[in-house]
């Protein structure tokens, strides 16, 4: 486990090694080791502007309206990588 001290502030691509030993003192010995890459986005910060179907910034949704909801937040689509 990563403390989430050593992540905040520092969004970006991570490598991380799994290593697994099968070490019970028999007379086989093996390890395996897998590496994986994950992505650490920043913390969100959602920002949407809302507009009616002019492209008037509105605050309010009638029932039935059709609205745009414009995104502006720093979020983007996670990616997970594994090797």
């Amino acid at each position: 486990m990563i403390p989430y001290e050593v992540l905040e502030g520092n969004p970006g691509c991570w490598n991380f090694i799994l290593s697994l030993t099968n070490g019970n003192s028999l007379s086989c010995f093996s390890s395996v080791d897998s590496e994986g890459t994950v992505q650490v986005l920043e913390l969100p910060d959602p920002d949407f502007i809302i507009q009616d179907e002019f492209g008037n910034e509105i605050t309010e949704i009638c029932p039935g309206a059709q609205v745009n909801i414009i995104d502006n937040s720093n979020l983007s689509d996670p990616v997970l990588l594994f090797n």
